[in-house]
């Protein structure tokens, strides 16, 4: 465990790096094979407007965890933040992910991700990230609770789980204003704040055990 751990403080900054570039290929790939530009066409504004949005929400939840930990360099993480998922919007709008309609985008992916499950070039794709993500983890692998939470300003497990409350809250409340803009109802606007509150919940406990709040400077070396 010593050396796992070693090797996350020395190679865990290219594994981030690694992680980030293959995120952001895939994000990339939807975009340029659905190009789904209709509402971004129709009401740029609006989309612009979303985005800042999102990428306020993610900066204020990396703020607060900062300020909880007494990270460094909280200036330049959050505008980081705010830079990536504000562009991240921009693709996922063009994936088609941000259309309400069941017809387009969870259909779509539907489908693609049937007929790629025949593909035998696909399963071993599928097998090679999900490889690589599992020792992202096991390299990156960092706890809060080995007496590294005694200094937050919250400790211990009060202080984490709250970190995971303001994570997903500040992560999952753009996508009420995403499907609304898009005539959705109140009703399919809570149901999916409901679904990305729980999934930037447990994203929350994959960002920690997978090192990225450490290699932010979030946690101690």
């Amino acid at each position: 465990m010593n050396n796992t751990r070693r090797m996350a403080l020395e190679h865990g900054g290219t594994l981030v790096l690694a992680l980030k570039f293959l995120f952001a290929l895939a994000l990339a790939g939807l975009a340029v094979s659905d190009k789904n530009t209709t509402f971004l066409t129709e009401k740029t504004g609006l989309v612009i407007a979303e985005a800042v949005v999102v990428g306020a929400g993610s900066a204020a939840a990396f703020a607060f965890i900062g300020w909880n930990r007494h990270g460094t360099d909280l200036i330049k993480i959050c505008t980081l933040a705010f830079l990536v998922f504000f562009g991240v919007h921009f693709l996922l709008e063009l994936s088609g992910f941000n259309t309400v309609e069941e017809t387009t985008a969870s259909k779509k992916l539907k489908e693609s991700t049937g007929r790629a499950a025949k593909s035998g070039v696909a399963k071993a794709l599928v097998i090679f990230v999900a490889l690589t993500l599992f020792l992202f983890t096991m390299c990156g692998w960092d706890s809060p609770f080995n007496g590294a939470s005694d200094t937050w300003r919250i400790p211990g497990v009060k202080g984490f789980g709250l970190e995971g409350i303001v994570f997903a809250l500040c992560s999952a409340l753009p996508f009420i204003m995403i499907v609304k803009d898009r005539g959705g109802s109140g009703a399919e606007a809570m149901k999916e704040f409901i679904k990305y509150f729980f999934l930037f919940g447990f994203g929350h406990l994959g960002l920690q055990y997978g090192g990225l709040y450490r290699e932010a400077g979030f946690m101690k070396a």
